[in-house]
Protein backbone atom coordinates (compact mmCIF):
# COMPACT_ATOMS: atom_id res chain seq x y z
CA UNK A 1 0.00 0.00 0.00
CA UNK A 2 1.34 3.42 -0.86
CA UNK A 3 2.70 5.73 1.77
CA UNK A 4 0.34 8.28 0.91
CA UNK A 5 -2.46 5.56 1.05
CA UNK A 6 -1.44 4.48 4.61
CA UNK A 7 -1.66 7.97 6.13
CA UNK A 8 -5.15 8.50 4.39
CA UNK A 9 -6.12 5.86 6.44
CA UNK A 10 -4.91 6.54 9.56
CA UNK A 11 -6.56 9.90 9.74
CA UNK A 12 -9.46 9.10 8.51
CA UNK A 13 -9.60 5.86 11.64
CA UNK A 14 -7.95 8.14 13.77
CA UNK A 15 -10.65 11.16 13.27
CA UNK A 16 -13.65 8.48 12.92
CA UNK A 17 -12.34 7.07 16.63
CA UNK A 18 -12.17 11.15 17.92
CA UNK A 19 -15.64 11.27 16.80
CA UNK A 20 -17.30 8.73 18.74
CA UNK A 21 -15.32 9.92 21.63
CA UNK A 22 -16.41 12.77 21.54
CA UNK A 23 -20.31 11.68 20.81
CA UNK A 24 -20.38 9.66 24.38
CA UNK A 25 -23.37 8.56 25.63
CA UNK A 26 -25.12 9.51 29.33
CA UNK A 27 -22.31 8.74 31.48
CA UNK A 28 -22.20 9.37 35.37
CA UNK A 29 -20.56 12.37 34.75
CA UNK A 30 -23.03 13.82 32.63
CA UNK A 31 -24.49 17.33 34.09
CA UNK A 32 -27.46 18.62 33.22
CA UNK A 33 -30.17 21.68 34.19
CA UNK A 34 -33.53 21.24 32.90
CA UNK A 35 -36.61 24.35 33.34
CA UNK A 36 -40.05 22.79 33.12
CA UNK A 37 -43.38 24.81 33.80
CA UNK A 38 -43.03 22.93 37.15
CA UNK A 39 -39.45 24.69 38.09
CA UNK A 40 -36.07 24.11 37.53
CA UNK A 41 -33.85 21.28 38.48
CA UNK A 42 -30.39 19.77 38.28
CA UNK A 43 -29.31 16.27 37.19
CA UNK A 44 -25.52 14.97 37.40
CA UNK A 45 -22.29 15.33 39.11
CA UNK A 46 -22.27 17.93 41.67
CA UNK A 47 -18.39 17.41 42.63
CA UNK A 48 -17.38 17.83 38.74
CA UNK A 49 -12.91 19.05 39.07
CA UNK A 50 -11.95 22.38 38.81
CA UNK A 51 -11.07 23.57 35.36
CA UNK A 52 -13.20 23.00 32.08
CA UNK A 53 -16.42 21.17 32.58
CA UNK A 54 -20.12 22.08 30.67
CA UNK A 55 -23.47 22.01 31.99
CA UNK A 56 -26.31 21.14 29.27
CA UNK A 57 -29.79 23.52 29.72
CA UNK A 58 -32.77 22.55 28.41
CA UNK A 59 -35.65 25.17 28.71
CA UNK A 60 -39.20 22.92 28.80
CA UNK A 61 -41.42 26.31 28.86
CA UNK A 62 -42.73 28.41 26.40
CA UNK A 63 -40.27 31.57 27.97
CA UNK A 64 -37.82 32.44 27.31
CA UNK A 65 -35.09 32.09 29.77
CA UNK A 66 -31.54 32.33 31.44
CA UNK A 67 -29.94 29.77 32.83
CA UNK A 68 -26.21 31.46 34.76
CA UNK A 69 -23.53 29.23 36.51
CA UNK A 70 -21.85 31.82 38.82
CA UNK A 71 -19.57 31.45 41.80
CA UNK A 72 -21.98 31.32 44.76
CA UNK A 73 -21.87 33.55 48.20
CA UNK A 74 -25.07 33.36 49.26
CA UNK A 75 -28.61 32.39 49.81
CA UNK A 76 -30.98 29.47 49.11
CA UNK A 77 -28.62 26.56 47.61
CA UNK A 78 -31.34 24.98 45.92
CA UNK A 79 -35.47 25.91 45.24
CA UNK A 80 -36.83 29.38 44.65
CA UNK A 81 -35.26 32.51 45.28
CA UNK A 82 -36.81 35.95 45.47
CA UNK A 83 -34.05 37.59 43.12
CA UNK A 84 -30.64 37.31 42.05
CA UNK A 85 -28.32 39.47 43.02
CA UNK A 86 -24.95 39.53 40.68
CA UNK A 87 -22.34 40.39 43.91
CA UNK A 88 -21.48 39.35 47.26
CA UNK A 89 -24.34 40.17 50.52
CA UNK A 90 -24.33 43.19 51.82
CA UNK A 91 -22.58 43.59 55.24
CA UNK A 92 -24.61 41.91 57.77
CA UNK A 93 -25.65 39.68 55.92
CA UNK A 94 -28.66 39.90 53.39
CA UNK A 95 -32.15 38.28 52.37
CA UNK A 96 -32.20 34.61 52.85
CA UNK A 97 -34.48 34.43 50.21
CA UNK A 98 -31.94 35.92 47.69
CA UNK A 99 -29.30 34.10 45.97
CA UNK A 100 -25.95 36.11 45.84
CA UNK A 101 -23.42 34.96 43.14
CA UNK A 102 -20.57 36.11 40.74
CA UNK A 103 -21.81 35.10 36.95
CA UNK A 104 -19.26 32.44 35.19
CA UNK A 105 -21.29 31.59 32.42
CA UNK A 106 -24.86 32.59 30.64
CA UNK A 107 -27.01 30.95 28.24
CA UNK A 108 -29.87 32.61 26.86
CA UNK A 109 -32.26 29.84 25.73
CA UNK A 110 -35.60 30.40 23.35
CA UNK A 111 -38.55 28.50 24.42
CA UNK A 112 -38.32 24.72 23.63
CA UNK A 113 -34.73 25.00 23.01
CA UNK A 114 -31.28 23.71 24.64
CA UNK A 115 -27.82 25.07 25.26
CA UNK A 116 -24.62 24.93 27.26
CA UNK A 117 -23.28 26.85 30.39
CA UNK A 118 -19.39 25.74 30.03
CA UNK A 119 -16.60 26.66 32.53
CA UNK A 120 -13.52 27.91 31.53
CA UNK A 121 -10.42 26.80 33.75
CA UNK A 122 -12.68 27.90 37.30
CA UNK A 123 -11.08 27.12 40.63
CA UNK A 124 -12.27 25.01 43.46
CA UNK A 125 -15.34 26.38 44.84
CA UNK A 126 -18.95 26.77 45.52
CA UNK A 127 -21.05 27.31 42.27
CA UNK A 128 -24.83 27.74 41.42
CA UNK A 129 -26.83 27.00 38.80
CA UNK A 130 -29.48 29.49 38.56
CA UNK A 131 -32.67 29.60 35.84
CA UNK A 132 -34.29 33.00 35.35
CA UNK A 133 -37.49 33.07 33.54
CA UNK A 134 -38.17 36.12 32.00
CA UNK A 135 -41.37 37.77 32.60
CA UNK A 136 -45.07 36.53 30.39
CA UNK A 137 -45.33 40.13 29.47
CA UNK A 138 -43.18 43.08 28.57
CA UNK A 139 -44.09 46.09 30.24
CA UNK A 140 -41.24 48.10 29.82
CA UNK A 141 -41.74 51.37 28.38
CA UNK A 142 -38.22 51.41 26.69
CA UNK A 143 -35.99 49.19 25.53
CA UNK A 144 -33.17 50.16 27.84
CA UNK A 145 -35.37 49.40 30.82
CA UNK A 146 -34.67 45.75 32.60
CA UNK A 147 -37.10 43.89 32.69
CA UNK A 148 -39.04 43.64 36.29
CA UNK A 149 -37.68 40.48 38.04
CA UNK A 150 -40.66 40.52 40.20
CA UNK A 151 -42.62 39.62 36.76
CA UNK A 152 -40.53 36.38 35.98
CA UNK A 153 -39.21 33.44 38.59
CA UNK A 154 -35.91 32.41 39.65
CA UNK A 155 -34.85 28.62 40.40
CA UNK A 156 -31.43 27.81 42.26
CA UNK A 157 -31.33 24.81 40.07
CA UNK A 158 -28.24 22.89 42.20
CA UNK A 159 -25.46 23.72 43.78
CA UNK A 160 -21.87 22.38 42.84
CA UNK A 161 -18.85 21.80 44.79
CA UNK A 162 -16.04 22.21 42.20
CA UNK A 163 -12.97 19.98 43.56
CA UNK A 164 -9.47 20.36 43.08
CA UNK A 165 -7.61 18.30 39.92
CA UNK A 166 -5.69 15.35 40.59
Amino acid sequence: MPLGRIAATSFVMLAGTLGLAGCGGDDGDSMRATLTDEGCTYEGDTTPASGVFTVAVDNQTHRFVNFILGEYLAGPKTGNAARVVLSAPPPGGGSSDVVYFRPVSNAEVEPLAASELPANEEPAGKYVVVCVVHPAQDVRQRSSEAPDPALGKTYVAGLLDVGMTS
